[in-house]
């Protein structure tokens, strides 16, 4: 099946989907085998998920969970049951790239119940792990827990650059509770070395109209490195202060030029 294919029209069996999604070195067809299953859904693929995550293999393991996190779409297959059998494997599995995998398939359940266990793992060694955590923690779930937001700021100041990206974007954009602790969070990563990071900050502080962002803009769009997350922010700012730097990109910031205007006119008064 193509990319383009709709999974609705894989005529493939259940095992024979699955034993693709094992075997398959080409990782986008693996995945339109995976797709499939999630769009066919039912008892049948929920048996043959539920069976991979009990598997000694974490190649297997690792493919339930891919499967049971979006299990039946647009109409999600037995949720209550899928719920249940992510927050078993968190529990019980000690290998990182399976616990990764569960945590992203919980990034696709709206399951409050999993935020405490999935708080336990914020401080796991592997990086890809904690990832896991800020997706699971800001994408559906989370998003007026205390817990959850609490993590997510101990992990916008984690050692991986990507786990700070992530969880600085969970803060900033993906939430919209505009408290103190957030701020502060979200002001602290306006000098993060990581470009994305920084981006992500300025937009977050932006759209809580925090000033903390305009000094920090000033630097981003006098720099020679402007990414489409400052303009973004600058336009949500719209603080005047910004208008000459914003206009001086006119000739040459060419990423997104609508941007850059609907920047320019925000900042004009």
């Amino acid at each position: 099946m193509s990319p383009n294919s709709n999974p609705n029209d894989d005529q493939r069996t259940t095992a024979e989907l699955v034993a693709v999604a094992l075997t398959e070195t080409d990782e986008e067809i693996a995945w339109d085998a995976v797709r499939a299953l999630h769009w066919r859904g039912g008892l049948d693929v929920l048996e043959h998920a539920n069976q991979l995550t009990k598997s000694n293999c974490s190649r297997e393991r690792r493919l339930g969970a891919d499967l049971i996190g979006q299990l039946g779409i647009p109409d999600r297959t037995n949720p209550e049951q899928c719920k249940s059998i992510l927050r078993g494997m968190l529990t019980a599995d000690e290998n990182a790239e399976v616990l990764r995998a569960v945590l992203v398939a919980i990034s696709h359940q709206n399951d409050i119940d999993a935020i405490p266990l999935v708080i336990g793992f914020s401080t796991h060694p592997d990086s890809t792990v904690r990832h896991g955590v800020v997706l699971a923690l800001s994408i559906h779930n989370g998003h007026e827990v205390p817990q959850a937001i609490e993590t997510l700021i101990k992990l916008s100041n984690d050692s991986c650059e990507h786990v700070r990206d992530w969880a600085t974007f969970g803060l900033g954009t993906q939430i919209e509770i505009d408290t103190q602790q957030i701020r502060d969070a979200l002001a602290d990563r306006l000098n993060d070395p990581d470009f994305d990071t920084r981006g992500e900050a300025l937009v977050g502080l932006a759209k809580r109209n925090d000033l903390r962002a305009i000094a920090a803009l000033k630097l981003e769009l006098e720099s020679d490195c402007i990414g489409c997350l400052a303009i973004e922010a600058a336009e949500l700012i719209a603080s005047n202060e910004l208008y000459p730097l914003l206009v001086d990109l006119r000739g040459w910031w060419d990423i997104d030029i609508d941007l850059l205007e609907r920047a320019i006119e925000a900042s004009k008064n």
